[in-house]
């Protein structure tokens, strides 16, 4: 899982390098890469003369900075902070512990769901269908070959007497006509 992340942060920061805002260092490659293909509307600027690439780009710098301080602060240190929150907040942090329940959730509805319409199509498509209609051709094919093996003994004799028998039955039915 490493391999993949560490590919994915510096995508992820040549893609931040790529798209900067109008104005800072060299600006948008992309969009003027694109540009000869989509429309140009210009860039959407506040009143104040900022970009609100710029005002997410911000925050998201300081929320990151901010939670390397936070994490600094409660694992190096005062390492008891954190378990002292947890006593005191004990509601919030076991919901943040199970992840709001979301697996839970998951859990009790699609796989529950799922699992139950995939034993239903096994039993009744997979056993009762396929197999049956698999056995049940195995099965007439065992009760008409007991049938024709009693009549193939592999005797002339009664061969020709069949063959006589079937011609006088022919025969006899033209005549009847």
């Amino acid at each position: 899982m490493t391999a993949p992340l560490i590919i994915l942060a510096v995508l992820s920061v040549v893609g931040g390098y790529v798209g900067l805002p109008k104005g800072w260092f060299w600006g948008d490659r992309f969009a003027e890469f694109l540009a000869p293909v989509v429309a140009h509307t210009g860039p959407a600027e506040h009143a104040a003369g900022g970009t609100p690439e710029a005002a997410l780009m911000a925050a998201s710098v300081i929320a990151a900075l901010s939670g390397i301080v936070l994490a600094y602060i409660f694992y190096v240190r005062s390492p008891s902070i954190p378990e002292t929150l947890a006593a005191r907040f004990r509601g919030i942090y076991q919901m943040l512990l199970e992840k709001y329940w979301v697996d839970e959730l998951y859990g009790a509805t699609a796989v529950s769901g799922t699992v139950a319409v995939a034993t239903g199509l096994w039993k009744f498509v997979d056993v009762l269908l396929i197999d049956g209609l698999v056995n049940g051709v195995g099965s007439f094919v065992t009760a008409q070959s007991a049938v024709w093996r009693r009549l193939q003994t592999g005797n002339v004799q009664h061969y020709a007497l069949s063959f006589l028998a079937g011609v006088i039955v022919i025969v006899a039915y033209f005549l009847m006509r």
